[in-house]
Formats: C-alpha cells, structure tokens, sequence
C-alpha cells in the first residue's frame, strides 16, 4: 500500500484500492471523417454531421455516466437534450463501438475509450482518437475483498497480487484491459506513455456523483427511447 497515494486507497487500510484507471475521449472513422467535419472537442458530437452516424454506451456504463456527469457541469443540461437530436445508437461494449467505427457503420462514437483504441489500431482499423483539450473522461477500477465472503483470505491474495508489481503490469498491458496504474512510479502502458502522460479528468465531488446515478439513468435510458 506504501506506492499508493492516499485518494487511491480505502481509509480503511487494505478494504479496497484503485486498480488502475480507464479513460476516453471521441474517435472517428478516417474514411468516413475528413477535413473541417473531424471532431477537435466535446463540443463536437452535437455537431449536425454525425446525426443517426454516432454511437454511444448504454446507462449501465460506469464510464459513459462519468463523461455524462462531468460535460453536464461544463457545458449545462442543455448539452446532453442536444445530443438526443443526433439519435445516437448505444451499446454496451466498447467492442461494439469500435467494431461498428471501424466497418464504417457508424461515423463517430462521443465515447471512445483508448484501450479498446490501441487494440483496434493494432490490427489495422482506419480509426482516428481525439483527446479534447478539456481532458479525457476517467474513472477508476475497484478491487476489494466484500464483507462476509466466503472465503476471506483468498480474497487478500487477490488483492495483494493486484496491488503488487506483478498484477498492475497485468491489468496495465492486458490487451483487453489497458487499465493505466495509479502506483507511485509505474511503468510506462504499453503505448510507451505513463498515465501522467493524460490529461485526465474525474469527478471532484464522489458523493454528489453517486448521488445523481438515479437522474442519469433517467435521462440517458429516455434519451435512447427506453
């Protein structure tokens, strides 16, 4: 626990920890998006271009409800009535996103996560990430041991290896994780770039977060016609 900073470990020492960091910003197909059209900010997904050609998480999403959180603080709750006019497409894997980004069937997604990026890259989709000036949208992986497991030692070897160099290398380098490391001096993501190389952005306020879980839920779920 001592190559971790307070803000990423439990008060209670060893209850749970930040297992590392997921972030993302927009991306577009480089066929389909070219010239003045190619997204530069969050501000962008509203634009009328990429109606009925944008696609986006469903509600159970822990990341997509972190970027509705913090663009509603910045831009108004005006911001996310505009998105609706564009009729995203919502799905719930990144996979998804990508896979339809990448063929094409989609032009843009307003939720680009850069782990599912790199993977795609590395075998050759014609897709394009922007980081917005604003910051990447991030939120933090848990691992814990939950009260009255059943078997509560083998659940703090789990957490001591995840804590450990060993189990931060895995979930950073994994392929289908990516999940940036919060340790002190971590090793660079396989990128080459540590994770302090982002500019990233969370929520400053984790209990008015929680608290608006209900009202994005409603919104969002009414936004897709659910």
């Amino acid at each position: 626990m001592d190559a971790y900073k307070k803000d990423y470990i439990s008060a209670k020492p060893g209850a749970y920890f930040w297992t590392g960091v997921t972030f993302a910003g927009l991306a577009y197909n480089k066929s389909k998006v070219t010239g003045a059209d190619i997204p530069k900010g969050y501000k962008d997904i509203n634009n009328p271009r990429f109606r009925n050609k944008i696609s986006c998480k469903i509600s159970a999403s822990g990341v997509q409800y972190v970027q509705w959180y913090l663009l509603r603080q910045m831009y108004g709750n005006d911001f996310w009535k505009e998105f609706a006019k564009q009729r995203p497409r919502a799905f719930d894997s990144r996979v998804q996103l990508y896979d339809r980004l990448a063929k094409g069937d989609d032009d843009m997604t307003a939720l680009a996560e850069y782990s599912a990026y790199i993977l795609y890259k590395s075998r050759g989709a014609d897709v394009e990430f922007v980081a917005p000036p604003e910051g990447l949208v991030a939120t933090p992986l848990i691992v814990g041991a939950v009260q009255k497991a059943p078997h509560p030692e083998v659940a703090k070897l789990f957490v001591d290896w995840a804590m450990s160099p060993r189990g931060q290398k895995y979930y950073q380098d994994h392929p289908n994780l990516y999940y940036g490391s919060v340790t002190n001096d971590p090793p660079p993501m396989p990128t080459g770039d540590k994770l302090s190389a982002y500019k990233l952005i969370f929520p400053k306020d984790w209990d008015d977060y929680a608290k608006q879980r209900d009202v994005f839920n409603k919104e969002w779920n009414a936004m897709l016609g659910l």
